[in-house]
């Protein structure tokens, strides 16, 4: 344990990605054998909406170690164990343009075509930018 956290600034815990595939392959073959991508549940938005697969960094993060948050890209070492490469989304800023609202999408929701749909983040990550929470040693209590 000691070593993941040294490698990737964070230990296992309930929010992390790699065990949840591992069971999933482990426990789930034929869900497995018909899966194509995997999304978090705002990623999960932004494909159905845009037909783009993304996960803003700090999501990607939890997917330790999976996902390497010093060169901000899946660990194709890992892959063979886990999934493969481009099963998993882009990795992007949160805030940073994942795509943008498809004919399809736009017929479904009655979003206009073409407009720009952000990545997104987690909740914790969201409240703490509402929260005001920006320099270095900021801190909230959820």
């Amino acid at each position: 344990m000691a070593d993941l956290e040294q490698l990737t600034g964070a230990g296992l815990s309930s929010q992390s990605g790699r065990p949840k595939i591992l069971w999933l392959r482990r426990n789930e073959p034929e869900v497995w054998r018909q899966t194509r991508q995997i999304v978090n549940g705002s990623g999960y938005l932004n494909l159905k909406l845009t037909g783009q697969a993304t996960i803003d960094i700090y999501d990607a993060c939890a997917f330790n170690p999976f996902f390497n948050p010093q060169s901000l890209t899946w660990d194709a070492s890992l892959a063979g164990q886990l999934a493969p490469l481009y099963w998993m989304p882009r990795p992007t800023w949160t805030s940073e343009i994942a795509g943008r609202i498809s004919e399809s999408a736009a017929r479904q929701t009655g979003l206009h075509a073409g407009t720009p749909v952000i990545t997104g983040t987690a909740d914790a990550a969201a409240e703490a930018v509402s929260a005001g929470l920006a320099h270095i040693g900021d801190m909230m209590i959820m």
